[in-house]
């Protein structure tokens, strides 16, 4: 289901497709080459990144399901990210040592803080050591996004994620894209 933008030629639709780049980024368009890389090279990341790309869909007609349902492996979240296991753990060494303090106020901080990270080290690694057990296929790792990629979607009018990042993203039950 591949459609032609219907658009007088190519390096039009480079254009109009480096020009958006440049107002959403401000940068110089005449700097912008097909190589370049949208969030090492040009810093297009977080919601910038979500916002971009909602307007970069609509502009040029471009069908964006694929991008949406591996986000993730494009493009990080804002902020600090902590995995289940992290959190897990500093949430039951950290209950571990209100109760300590509560039960024996008499130790010391030092005895209290060495049980605390104690805690969070062994449920740290054993919730790492579970994972590594427990995993599915292969996660496939970051990938970039060129400029070229975006020329390319325009294009056809559907952006084309690789073909492993697609096939694990179908075998999963519960992968929650961003957006």
């Amino acid at each position: 289901m591949f459609r032609v933008t219907p658009i007088d030629s190519d390096h039009e639709l480079e254009w109009r497709i480096q020009q958006m780049l440049g107002e959403s980024l401000g940068c110089d368009v005449e700097e912008l080459a097909a190589s370049y890389r949208l969030k090492t090279d040009l810093g297009l990341e977080g919601d910038r990144a979500v916002e971009f790309f909602k307007a970069y869909g609509i502009k040029f007609e471009v069908d964006l399901k694929e991008l949406r349902a591996s986000w993730p492996f494009f493009f990080r979240r804002e902020g600090i990210q902590l995995s289940r296991a992290t959190t897990l753990a500093l949430i039951v060494a950290g209950s571990a040592g209100l109760l300590q303090w509560a039960l024996f106020p008499h130790f010391s901080a030092l005895a209290g803080f060495v049980t605390v990270f104690g805690i969070f080290l062994i449920i740290l690694a054993s919730c790492k050591i579970a994972e590594r057990l427990n995993r599915g296929p292969e996660k496939p790792g970051m990938q970039e996004i060129t400029v070229g990629d975006l020329i390319q979607a325009a294009r056809t009018g559907i952006f084309k994620v690789p073909e492993e990042i697609e096939e694990w993203v179908s075998k999963q039950e519960h992968f929650h894209p961003l957006i």
